[in-house]
């Protein structure tokens, strides 16, 4: 015990003279740091220590006695002083390094003409003059460090590739410091945004485009009309501001997916390009080449990555700058409300499925170990998105039911617009986080945490209905909701009671939103897309984590909407796609691209001999009271003709679902007072059993009238036999349809019967009328001078 004790005694003796020993020297590096900063401080200011001595009054940042500076007041100042210095070189290193870069090729290739070459100025409509790519090859690789991949060892494919990536290198980078110039002059803006006009002006038609017309401020309407009238032989996917590292994924890709592309773009994609870069909406209207589309959709991807690791890029660097600065520096003001800054509104998962494997083709390094996991759930997502086997009624062929082994029974093929849509998964209820880290994503993050959101309309509103009432499983039914309205948690009167109770918050900080196919949306639910569009940009209800002393300050005052750029994609244009785009506030700017309808329409295509007659309706004062027009006049003037009509055998097309349900309980009232009025009908909610029934008894002539929903030939494009008379209830929304059902009558045809198409049209009609009968047809059509009745042969 008595040697515990003076073991504990000796040991605390001993760490008592350690500790002063210790402190002694803390405090003589503690003055000798405090010399250097003061040094250090006064260097910057230009002024000597020693010259300071001696001058300053006591209280002014001069002690007296001992004759040592305290620099409270200089550390003050210099503080300032770097922040101001900071921001002055990074603006001059941004606007200088573009033509440096310009100014280095042409130095390397001794040409006196390539150092004058004019650029443009980020912010304008004009288009740069390219460099010449083997001063590009000669520069760039010596700024990158490498060489142009030699052939020897990997194979031509591959050579190729890093040839035109090596190459490349010197503009790329500059292209990626004028995007990010790009970026911060329209997200980085904190005054009020330029004035945008409400009235779009029109550019005329423009070759390989087709009609276009741009809302942008007046000063950018000449720039932005050069550019797209031009040839647009300088715009290329450099231009989306790329980083090195991704567009030499980006090469890979496209090389991959289309073999032999190059630097070929089409106009439209470079017109794509050049509207995109500036962060202007964009709304592309026309039916394209699969080739086309595909192209089209890898580019607006490749754009929305680009944007989202720029931002992370520059959040990362802002951060490391705070963490350097004092603590009452003023942070950079870079972030939204929330981190999500990109929406893909896609209509079904086999797009969903392949924006994904184009995200993880181009974030993830192909270089890394196998080892390693880079994309994280990926298994889950190939379980939940890959292209399964298709349905039954999907295929790619068809035959009428009961024929399908004889001789005589034909095989018609469905179109290749049908095959296209309805390829692979074709679920239209999914949503998807995605987050970036450096050299890894994850898939299925929490949209709080996630910087990318894949979903579908339908995706959202219920987790919006989830959120809002809570799953089936966990309630009761209430009594005025239905089975379907409980299992599916939407559409019944509690939602909309409670919709303002749900959280979505992640949506309030999208700066990039993109909705590829509107033709496709409007065939699922257009309200369901309305609802969707309406969650973003709105100030959250609740926070998390969210440093608000780095939330732009146009966050704050609830102008979210007049800096998102929205991309909208569709084959044609309706009224409520208009609606849509010109409801976009982007302060950039918006641009419409509508490519022209054929001369005479898709009514051209029609291959059987039939009698077309257009009757237009009486003009009504507004669009619901033209609901009640057609109605009256079909029951009015069009059923007793077909009822006069011998042997008739009619298929009567009515695009809305609501219109289908009114004319069917009216002709069910009409069979029960008449017993030769013998119908039945078909839509999208019908059974496989009771469609298959509605077409065998049309066949055989049991019933001389069916009805028929736009829909209901969208979905599953069936071979309609045995009608020889098509009415239209209202013009389709996809031109096409008019032709397929036309054609469907060559049996009636090939066997002698008389063939009659009959169709109704207003006013309200003229975007399905130009794309059917042409576009000089349809002003004489719709005019006020036009007749009650066109009859085409």
């Amino acid at each position: 015990m008595g040697r515990r004790r003076g073991s504990t005694k000796t040991h605390g003796i001993r760490k008592k003279k350690a500790s002063k020993q210790t402190l002694v020297r803390v405090a003589e590096r503690r003055d000798k740091k405090q010399e250097r900063i003061e040094a250090a401080i006064l260097a910057r200011n230009g002024i000597r220590k020693h010259a300071l001595v001696g001058k300053l009054p006591t209280g002014q940042g001069f002690d007296a006695l001992d004759g040592k500076v305290t620099m409270q007041k200089f550390a003050e100042q210099d503080q300032g002083d770097r922040h101001e210095r900071f921001l002055a070189r990074k603006n001059e290193n941004r606007q200088s390094v573009y033509k440096e870069l310009i100014q280095c090729l042409a130095k390397k290739s001794g040409s006196a003409d390539s150092s004058q070459t004019q650029r443009a100025n980020p912010n304008d409509g004009s288009i740069q003059q390219k460099p010449n790519p083997d001063e590009q090859a000669n520069e760039s690789s010596k700024m990158s460090g490498g060489a142009v991949a030699s052939e020897g060892g990997e194979t031509e494919k591959k050579s190729r590739i890093d040839n035109d990536i090596c190459m490349a290198d010197g503009r790329v980078s500059a292209e990626n410091y004028a995007a990010a110039t790009r970026e911060s002059s329209h997200f980085g803006s904190e005054v009020v945004p330029k004035y945008v006009p409400e009235k779009a002006k029109v550019l005329g038609t423009i070759p390989g485009l087709g009609r276009v017309s741009v809302t942008v401020p007046e000063d950018q309407v000449e720039g932005l009309s050069k550019l797209l009238s031009s040839d647009m032989a300088e715009v290329d996917d450099r231009m989306l501001g790329m980083q090195p590292s991704l567009y030499a994924k980006w090469r890979r890709v496209l090389e991959k997916d289309f073999p032999g592309i190059g630097a070929m773009f089409s106009r439209l994609h470079r017109a794509f390009i050049a509207i995109a870069r500036d962060y202007r909406d964009v709304f592309m209207c026309g039916k394209h080449s699969k080739w086309d589309d595909d192209l089209l959709r890898k580019l607006y991807t490749v754009h929305c990555l680009a944007h989202v690791l720029r931002s992370r890029n520059r959040v990362l660097r802002n951060d490391l700058g705070l963490g350097q600065e004092r603590k009452n520096m003023e942070p950079t003001k870079d972030q939204g409300f929330n981190r999500a800054k990109v929406l893909l509104l896609l209509p079904m998962k086999n797009v969903a499925y392949e924006v994904v494997k184009s995200l993880q083709a181009l974030a993830v390094c192909p270089d890394e170990k196998e080892d390693r996991p880079q994309i994280a759930n990926k298994e889950r997502f190939e379980e939940e998105f890959s292209p399964g086997e298709q349905e039954d009624g999907h295929s790619d062929e068809v035959y009428f039911e009961g024929e399908a082994n004889s001789v005589s029974g034909r095989k018609h093929r469905k179109p290749d617009d049908y095959r296209r849509t309805f390829r692979g998964n074709i679920d239209d209820d999914f949503k998807l986080g995605i987050s970036f880290t450096k050299k890894s994503m994850k898939l299925y993050s929490d949209f709080y945490s996630s910087d990318v959101i894949v979903a579908s309309p339908l995706g959202l509103r219920r987790l919006l209905a989830e959120k809002s009432r809570g799953s089936s499983s966990k309630r009761e039914k209430l009594p005025s909701e239905s089975a379907e309205e409980w299992k599916s948690g939407i559409g019944s009167k509690s939602e909309k009671q409670n919709a303002d109770d749900a959280n979505t918050d992640f949506l309030s900080s999208i700066e990039i939103c993109v909705l590829d196919g509107l033709h496709l949306f409007s065939m699922q639910n257009w309200e369901t897309l309305q609802q969707s569009v309406s969650m973003m940009n709105n100030i959250p209800s609740t926070t998390r984590d969210t440093d608000f002393s780095r939330v732009r300050d146009w966050c704050l005052d609830g102008l979210m909407k007049q800096f998102r750029q929205t991309i909208l994609l569709s084959e044609y244009r309706n009224s409520e796609f208009l609606s849509l785009y010109r409801a976009l506030a982007n302060h950039s700017g918006k641009v419409q691209i509508l490519q022209l309808p054929r001369e005479l329409g898709t009514m051209a295509d029609v291959m059987v001999s039939i009698r077309q007659t257009f009757f237009r309706l009486p003009d009504s004062g507004s669009p619901l009271d033209a609901l009640d027009t057609r109605y009256h006049f079909f029951f009015d003037k069009v059923l007793p003709q077909l009822r006069s009509l011998i042997n008739c055998h009619s298929l009567v097309v009515i695009p809305t679902y609501f219109d289908y349900v009114r004319v069917r309980n009216k002709l069910v009232e009409l069979a029960k007072e008449d017993a030769s009025i013998r119908f039945t009908s078909m839509c999208e909610y019908s059974k496989p059993s009771d469609v298959s029934r509605a077409r065998s008894r049309l066949y055989d002539g049991s019933v001389s009238m069916v009805l028929m929903t736009e829909r209901f030939h969208f979905f599953w494009r069936h071979w309609i036999r045995g009608a020889n008379t098509i009415v239209w209830y209202s013009l389709p929304e996809n031109a096409m349809f008019y032709t397929e059902l036309l054609n469907m009558t060559t049996e009636a045809a090939e066997s002698g019967q008389s063939l009659h198409a009959i169709t109704l049209y207003n006013r309200y009609d003229s975007f399905c009328l130009e794309r059917i009968v042409g576009s000089s047809r349809c002003k004489k059509m719709v005019s006020k001078q036009s007749r009650s009745m066109y009859l085409f042969l």
